[in-house]
């Protein structure tokens, strides 16, 4: 094997992530982010968007944290919670660090947080994946510690929320 070739790839730290573990990575991305947070998700929903998250959304603002969140399959976002959406607009109307849009045509499931992020099944603001629900299979891969791959990741979806938003994220 090249060497030059397989270095990165030994120390690429990725891991497979199950149903019930996703909302705890969502929660830490939110509180733990230093510098970026993105979410991408089709549907946003109230019983997701809900006090807590909303509550450590605030908080990584005020930190100063540049915030990107990006839903809808459709442009109407059908099958969005519509005083969901209203509460994360509010959060971008406050902060000129954050940018929320309606890309109208995404099925992707992108959570990105500095140099991780995580991509799979799991829609990020429309399920809790809670343990007393009937059992959903989602699986996701986490890659961490990448900073080149979650750059490339992370600088695409923003310009296509900051695009779909006509507003570019600043401190």
């Amino acid at each position: 094997v090249n060497k030059s070739v397989s270095d990165p790839i030994e120390k690429l730290e990725v891991r497979h992530i199950d149903t019930y573990e996703h909302r705890a990575y969502l929660d830490c991305a939110i509180s733990d982010s230093k510098h970026r947070l993105l979410i991408t998700c089709p549907w946003v929903k109230l019983n997701v968007v809900r006090n807590d998250l909303t509550n450590a959304l605030y908080a990584a603002a005020k930190r100063g944290v540049f915030i990107h969140i990006g839903y809808g399959m459709t442009a109407d976002a059908e099958g969005c919670d519509s005083s969901a959406i209203k509460v994360l607009e509010q959060l971008a109307s406050q902060y000129k660090n954050v940018v929320v849009s309606c890309l109208g045509s995404t099925h992707a499931k992108i959570l990105i947080w500095d140099n991780n992020y995580v991509v799979g099944s799991f829609n990020w603001l429309s399920f809790r994946g809670d343990h007393d629900r009937t059992y959903r299979q989602e699986h996701s891969i986490l890659v961490m510690n990448q900073v080149n791959e979650s750059y490339k990741v992370w600088e695409e979806q923003k310009a296509w929320i900051e695009r779909r938003a006509g507003k570019v994220a600043a401190l």
